[in-house]
Formats: C-alpha cells, structure tokens, sequence
C-alpha cells in the first residue's frame, strides 16, 4: 500500500490516535486505519476500504501481522473445532476451544487456506508462562494463524515446501470468500458468499494477557 498520510490525535493522557489514509496496489482503491492506543496496552484497530470502481472479487477483507513462535497456545470463543469458512460452518457449533496452533492447519495434498475460525468473539494465543495477547472482534471476526507467510504458501506446490518459521503470521479478517465446490468440485461459492460489495470496514481489540 502508498501511504498518503499520517496524523496524531492525542486525547488527554488516556488515549491516542494514529490515522493512516493510503491507497491500494493496482486499482488505487483508499483504504484508511485508524490505531487507539491506550494507557492501559489496548489497541483498537479499525479499518475502512471503499472501492470506487469495478475490481475482481476480493477473496478477503481483513489484516495480517506476526507474533513470536512463543506465543503457541491458541483459545478462542466461536465456532471450532475444526476449520470453518462462511459457507462451511453449519456444522461446528459455538464454544471455547483451545489448542496448539501447529494443530489448526489442515494439510491438504496441494497447500492452500487453511485453518480458519469463523465467527470469532475472542481468540488468545499464549506462552508457556501464560502470558500473551488477546484478539477481541468487535463483534466478532475471522482468525487464523500459521507458521509462514501467505507468499511461501503461494508460492508452495508441496507440504514439505511450508517451514515453521519463528513467527506466527496472524490473520484477522472481517470477511472471507466462501470456499464453494457445491458440486463437490469447481464451482464458485454462492453469491451471498462472494466479496463484491463497495465499501468494506471493522474493527478489532488487542490486548495484553498476563
């Protein structure tokens, strides 16, 4: 993304702004964040994308970020325990679940998405001493978490080709494409599971868990 600007809004000593307005590879589409920080380590991120122009489907709205391979413990309150999409979640009911986030990726023969969480409220991912960070939808998102970049996973033809890296890389959606096959191979998901819409924007916490 072309940042454009960045502007500072400071409220008292509890809180400040950062507001970031750039514009998208390609189509030039505004996409503009805005991060809350507060005194007490919360950070509210929201973010806005409002496309102006016909684009191909989008196959997700959302932000990605790493966290230290330490951070291994996954707990989360939605839809589990399996992977689940928009158009394939009728079958995991609401809970808290937790695992290791080694465990929530799916190892299909040809490496593709995998792992997500639907209908997220909150997710944490923890050390061995606990402590950690929590994702909290506001009110509610996707969540999935892997051991390597979405680049190395496009680029990978072989599970083998897919390394643990000391990081998780950290998917937070707002909305995903569904995955389609109804006809159990090929066909697109249905058009109430497709991104076509023009104006996109959510928001999410993050914050400290001792």
């Amino acid at each position: 993304r072309l940042v454009e600007s960045v502007d500072v809004k400071g409220f008292s000593s509890d809180s400040v702004q950062i507001i970031i307005n750039a514009k998208l590879p390609v189509f030039a589409v505004p996409y503009r964040t805005v991060y809350t920080i507060y005194g007490s380590g919360v950070i509210k991120i929201a973010s806005a994308m409002n496309i102006e122009m016909e684009v191909p489907e989008l196959p997700r709205f959302g932000v990605q970020f790493n966290i230290p391979d330490q951070f291994s413990q996954m707990n989360w309150y939605g839809r589990g325990p399996q992977e689940t999409y928009q158009d394939r979640k009728s079958g995991a009911a609401f809970g808290i679940y937790s695992g290791k986030v080694d465990d929530q990726i799916y190892p299909y023969i040809y490496p593709q998405e995998n792992g997500n969480k639907t209908d997220v409220r909150w997710v944490e991912f923890r050390n061995e001493k606990g402590t950690g960070i929590k994702i909290t939808g506001l009110p509610q998102v996707d969540i999935s978490a892997r051991p390597y970049s979405d680049d190395v996973l496009e680029a990978a033809t072989h599970n083998y080709q897919l390394p643990n890296m000391p990081f998780y890389s950290v998917q937070v959606d707002s909305k995903q494409r569904g995955v389609g096959g109804n006809n159990s191979w090929g066909l697109k998901p249905l058009e109430k599971y497709q991104l076509h819409q023009n104006l996109y924007s959510y928001s999410f916490l993050i914050s400290p868990v001792e």
